[in-house]
């Protein structure tokens, strides 16, 4: 049987192995098996290099060993982000370890605006606890849009903790260290004392898309256009040569948080500055 009419006869949990073949021109074992091996060293005991058996001794460049793909190459080769989070799915289900950096890889894909699809997969523990999964939600934010104040709702609602400035400020003791997220463009660095050491801080001209909030605790509305300047003003500590600050260039930033502070009449906040990303112009609305 050819191989693109077997994919499309193959059973459901194995759709992706033919389709990958198809996509690749290159042997895979599974969707739950496929042979990626994570970019990131924390998982480089998850998979061997190359797929060879536990009693081998052929070297890893022998001319018959398979080709491994990383957890992003494995992403980039789905044809859509579903078909991604699906796989994602698959590999968390047979071994977190290799699971959660594919998801991350999915994540990343210009194509994946849906953040359901991150918040009700069956790693909702680990996306509360690791900042590396909170932050590639955060990229997913920015690229819907920016509508920091209903996404990060959505978030804690799936026990993720993601602040916006409004709710965080409001509680900076209690919060501290947890991230917060921001949509804007940068106006300027200063440099500052702070506990007796010299420091740079990034002001951020707040935008946003929230109406008014609503009194029952619930996400705040979006309004028809941006509020491109809210008249309040975020504060990020950066690193010295910090090069992703842009001026009037509207992105997400994500901070850690530090203390509140005051910015026209409203409590705002000050965090180290964990992420940044380009906002995109347009809100997705569904």
């Amino acid at each position: 049987m050819p191989i693109a009419r077997a994919a499309l006869h193959a059973p459901r949990r194995h759709v992706c192995t033919g389709l990958l073949a198809a996509l690749l021109g290159t042997p895979l074992f599974g969707c739950a098996g496929d042979p990626y091996r994570p970019t990131t060293t924390e998982w480089s005991d998850a998979s061997p290099s190359t797929p060879t058996s536990a009693n081998s001794t052929a070297p890893t460049s022998a001319p018959t060993a398979k080709k491994m793909l990383t957890a992003v190459e494995l992403a980039a080769a789905f044809p859509s982000a579903e078909a991604c989070m699906a796989s994602a799915r698959e590999h968390y289900a047979a071994d977190p370890k290799r699971g959660l950096p594919l998801l991350k890889a999915c994540a990343a894909r210009s194509d994946l605006l849906e953040l359901s699809a991150l918040l009700t997969g069956p790693w909702n523990k680990e996306l509360a606890a690791d900042e590396s999964l909170q932050l590639a939600l955060a990229e997913v934010i920015a690229r819907r849009g920016g509508f920091v104040e209903a996404d990060t709702h959505a978030c804690r609602a799936a026990g993720v903790p993601l602040y916006d400035v409004s709710t965080a400020a409001s509680q900076t003791d209690k919060l501290a260290g947890k991230l917060v997220l921001a949509r804007g463009a940068v106006q300027g660095v200063a440099k500052e004392k702070r506990e007796g050491k010299s420091v740079q801080v990034a002001t951020f001209a707040e935008s946003s898309w929230a109406d008014e909030p609503e009194d029952d605790g619930r996400a705040p509305p979006p309004l028809d256009d941006l509020n491109a300047n809210t008249g309040r003003s975020v504060f990020a500590r950066v690193e010295p040569g910090e090069d992703r600050l842009v001026q009037k260039r509207q992105v997400v930033i994500a901070l850690r948080l530090e203390e509140q502070r005051e910015s026209g009449g409203e409590p705002s906040v000050l965090g180290a500055l964990a992420g940044i990303w380009r906002a995109a112009p347009t809100l997705y609305r569904q």
